[in-house]
């Protein structure tokens, strides 16, 4: 380029840069007469299209760049927007890729492609999405780059990416991006950086339980900058009612709404005063309602900020706020950051340790945390005897359901696991696969996931020269017909590394009962705590290598899983499991206990509950 075509050239870009594009539009198209191969020239004719939003003619101009220069990585980003402008997703997506393979830390690129993955990473991902990622192991040519960067942005997308690869079960994504995902996580933690990896996320990768608790404890702190001064609290008179506040996102038609429902209702009055306070709007389902008009007051403060809901929770002068949600979709911890409530406790939403400073005492119970974790908890433990939850008897149809209905007809043996796909591991499919081959009439029952994750599921026991049949996907059902069906399984595998509770719970209501392995924390010793308070230890296994052993000599020997049958359907009547006044009454005498203890000006401290009431009856 001359000198009098290169001054003309950044006379163009002073034009576009002040926002007068049709100016320099006009000198571009005046130098691409002159010189119809110039790259940049076709580049900030592009740019300055976009400026004016006529997006087919930057579109054309920056394929025109691109033809000469291939690897114009800044052509195809700007490009890549155009195309986005137009509704173009997987196209955009693909340029932005191409652009990153060119020069890894190209910042717009990275960002704009970031952006765009945060934009749609939705509980329901866009079609486009899954396609790209069904595609490309990952989306990003160079991970690297995002553990490497301090925009939270770019360290968000690599978070996301991941669990991404956990809802679709993409194995080799996931493997490609876990190194990396601990490797940010742990660069995060030792420079005292804020972590993006959420405590719920990171409970289902790792059960380091020292890293579980620096990840809640960065998320815990991030509550606390906004508020100056949390609310005093004036000592109570002992002889009004103990009022207890409820905090929840959960007063749905979902596991935690099914789970509690009833839980408010059986609260003992006039002893207790109950105030429900729901962080999402009501779904209108009976459970919302049983909840609605079991509690004494119900509050929707869904709408209102969290110092607002703090001070509504204040002024209704709560004793002890227990917080159901935790580190969980849909929280406020905010509002416990206000420090509403003269005592907080965090109960059942979240699987471990809040790391927050403003959670008083947790519930939990000796099996869920062992005395050699209790350092790993922020939190005062208050252990209530048997289990630490809350379970209760459903309304059951009386007649049998229809096996011909259900399932197939030369199903001799049924395995069942309905959790969620990101709880599903490599190791967990593998025992699977081994299962599925060595009892030839056996099926397995899932619940229906997306057409994507049922794919992935399918393609993998092909791959293992295991018919698709074997797999039967469930549709959703209302509670009482889903677990009136899935009294027709022989037994339910417990997932790794996450175990059920609820679900568990589910399970053995329905007489089904639940093979588990205990892990190392929290959120992976659910269903030992389940098995134990209903009198099934020999349910609980150690090792991978005991669980398949376990799973297949129940699946062989049909007298002894019969018997295991009986067991679980006698105990559910005598043993605590399923005792909920039992539970509740438990439950409350550790509320007067912790309250008791703010009466007489003594901090808080762990405590044991003892059950008045011998192990079983």
């Amino acid at each position: 380029m001359s000198s009098a075509a290169a001054s003309l050239y950044h006379s163009a870009f002073h034009y576009y840069h002040n926002r007068q594009p049709q100016t320099a539009i006009s000198i571009l198209n005046h130098l691409l007469n002159k010189n119809p191969h110039h790259p940049p020239t076709y580049y900030l004719l592009g740019l300055c299209f976009q400026q004016q939003n006529q997006h087919p003619q930057a579109i054309e101009s920056f394929h025109q760049a691109l033809q000469l220069k291939p690897t114009f990585y800044q052509a195809q980003t700007y490009l890549a927007l155009s195309y986005l402008d137009t509704n173009q997703l997987p196209t955009a997506i693909t340029l932005l890729q191409q652009a990153l393979s060119y020069r890894p830390d190209f910042t717009p690129a990275l960002k704009h492609l970031t952006s765009l993955f945060n934009s749609i990473h939705q509980p329901t991902l866009s079609s486009a999405y899954l396609h790209l990622f069904q595609l490309s192991p990952t989306p990003f040519p160079n991970l690297a780059h995002l553990t490497r960067s301090p925009d939270p942005l770019l360290s968000q997308t690599l978070c996301h990416l991941y669990d991404l690869a956990l809802q679709t079960l993409n194995f080799p994504a996931q493997q490609k991006l876990l190194p990396l995902l601990s490797q940010l996580t742990r660069h995060q933690i030792t420079s005292h950086l804020p972590i993006q990896e959420t405590p719920y996320k990171n409970l289902l990768r790792t059960q380091n339980q020292s890293t579980n608790l620096a990840v809640a404890s960065s998320h815990s702190k991030s509550h606390l900058s906004p508020i100056s001064i949390p609310f005093t609290h004036p000592p109570s008179t002992p002889s009004h009612p103990l009022r207890i506040g409820y905090l929840s996102a959960d007063f749905l038609d979902n596991v935690i709404g099914h789970q509690l429902a009833p839980l408010f209702g059986l609260h003992h009055r006039p002893q207790f005063h109950i105030s429900c306070y729901s962080l999402s709007p009501s779904d209108g389902s009976s459970f919302a309602q049983t909840i609605q008009s079991s509690s004494d007051q119900f509050h929707q403060i869904a709408h209102l900020s969290p110092s607002k809901a703090a001070h509504l929770i204040h002024t209704h002068h709560i004793d002890i706020l227990v917080d159901l949600t935790g580190h969980t979709q849909g929280h406020h911890l905010q509002i416990p950051a206000h420090r509403p409530a003269p005592i907080q406790i965090h109960y059942l939403g979240f699987p471990g340790s809040t790391g927050a400073n403003y959670i008083d005492y947790l519930i939990t119970d000796p099996t869920i945390i062992p005395p050699q974790s209790r350092r790993y908890y922020t939190e005062n433990l208050i252990s209530l005897p048997h289990s630490y939850q809350f379970n209760h008897p459903h309304s059951l149809p009386s007649s049998p359901p229809s096996h011909p209905e259900l399932l197939p007809t030369n199903a001799q043996f049924v395995f069942a696991c309905f959790h969620p796909p990101f709880k599903l591991t490599l190791p967990l499919l593998q025992i699977w696969l081994q299962l599925l081959h060595q009892l030839p009439h056996s099926i397995l029952w899932l619940p229906r996931y997306s057409k994507l994750t049922s794919h992935r599921l399918t393609q993998l026991v092909q791959s293992h020269h295991l018919s698709p049949s074997r797999l039967l996907f469930a549709p959703q059902l209302p509670l009482s017909d889903h677990l009136h069906r899935l009294s027709l399984a022989q037994l339910t595998l417990d997932p790794f590394s996450y175990s059920g509770g609820a679900t568990t719970a589910n399970s053995l209501e329905a007489g089904v009962p639940v093979l588990t392995l205990t892990g190392g924390h929290h959120a992976s010793r659910m269903s030992t705590s389940l098995l134990l308070a209903i009198g099934l230890p020999e349910l609980i296994t150690s090792s991978s290598a005991d669980y398949l052993h376990l799973a297949l000599h129940l699946a062989t020997h049909p007298q002894k899983l019969l018997a295991l049958r009986h067991t679980l359907l006698a105990h559910k009547h005598n043993f605590p499991l399923f005792h909920a006044s039992r539970f509740i009454k438990n439950l409350e005498a550790a509320y007067l206990n912790a309250w008791n203890r703010y009466q007489t000006g003594q901090p808080p401290t762990s405590f044991q509950t003892k059950d008045p009431l011998p192990l079983y009856s």
